[in-house]
């Protein structure tokens, strides 16, 4: 079963950490949060796969908050849940406790997610 997930810009606070390295080669901490946020959505899509076996047409949106001390995720919570679910919204919520980001990444970030089951290539190609 194909999964459509989609990942929308963060809006983040950022806290009063010191302000990332000016080396040129690094990227930004909004930019790095969101490289990690999209390196991780596989997690985000596993809870939601697993959740879709159980309601094939659970869909909607989710924000996920999250606090970033020094690279570590202190706390992680789903600010949002349209779907309705929430075994999946603890699901996301334990697996963003897991998520690492450069060492001077720090503030509060919101991820919004749009949950979606894909359209079966199959039962496209069955229309006439």
């Amino acid at each position: 079963m194909s999964v459509l997930l989609f990942v929308f810009a963060c809006a983040t606070t950022p806290s009063s950490a010191p302000a990332a390295s000016a080396d040129a080669s690094s990227a930004s901490p909004p930019e790095a949060v969101k490289k990690v946020v999209k390196k991780q959505s596989g997690q985000v899509r596993y809870c939601y796969e697993s959740q879709l076996k159980h309601n094939p047409s659970l869909a909607g949106r989710m924000e996920l908050t999250f606090v970033v001390e020094a690279g570590q995720v202190t706390k992680g919570w789903v600010a949002a849940n349209t779907t309705g679910d929430d075994v999946l919204a603890q699901c996301v919520a334990t697996k963003v406790m897991t998520w690492r980001f450069p060492a001077d990444v720090s503030g509060e970030f919101t991820y919004p997610f749009s949950l979606t089951p894909a359209q079966s290539t199959r039962s496209e190609a069955g229309r006439d």
